[in-house]
């Protein structure tokens, strides 16, 4: 979709340039906004970004539905990405919307559910799924591979 949307500011701490995307660049105007809609959500919240600018590309290589949908009525292109806008006006990508897990018709995404697993000392690696639910629809499934010499136990987990 683009080359180049966000860039890091040098006189920014260590841990903000290593943890966000940096503020949109010139000429680029971004948002983060209800996925499926152009509903702008507050600083922090987690939605999907939308920008436009000179670095937009015009559209998808001979699939001119795909373009229309990418697109709004206002020229916001629709990036299919999950992340965050901060009060200072920096991008933080998360995830991609098809990553998101349908829980009893709330969106979770599956990278928040990876964070929180591989913040556990004995965790090593994390992989969520979305399993079928009688209840939920969908539920978190979570794949673990543990440190060397490491255990944790379900409840740890949770």
């Amino acid at each position: 979709s683009s080359s180049w949307l966000s860039m890091g500011k040098v006189n920014e701490s260590l841990e903000v340039r290593t943890t966000t995307g940096g503020h949109p660049i010139p000429g680029i105007h971004a948002r983060v906004v209800v996925p499926g809609s152009s509903e702008d959500l507050p600083a922090g919240e987690l939605g999907e970004i939308i920008y436009r600018g000179w670095s937009v590309f015009t559209g998808y290589y001979k699939d001119p539905e795909a373009t229309a949908a990418a697109f709004d009525s206002e020229g916001w292109f629709h990036t299919g990405d999950l992340g965050t806008l901060d009060a200072e006006g920096r991008l933080t990508y998360v995830s991609r919307i098809k990553d998101m897990l349908k829980v009893g018709g709330e969106n979770v995404a599956a990278a928040e559910v990876e964070g929180h697993l591989i913040s556990h000392p004995a965790v090593l690696l994390a992989q969520v799924v979305g399993a079928p639910d009688a209840r939920y629809a969908e539920v978190p499934a979570a794949f673990i591979q543990l440190a060397p010499g490491g255990s944790a136990t379900d409840e740890e987990l949770t």
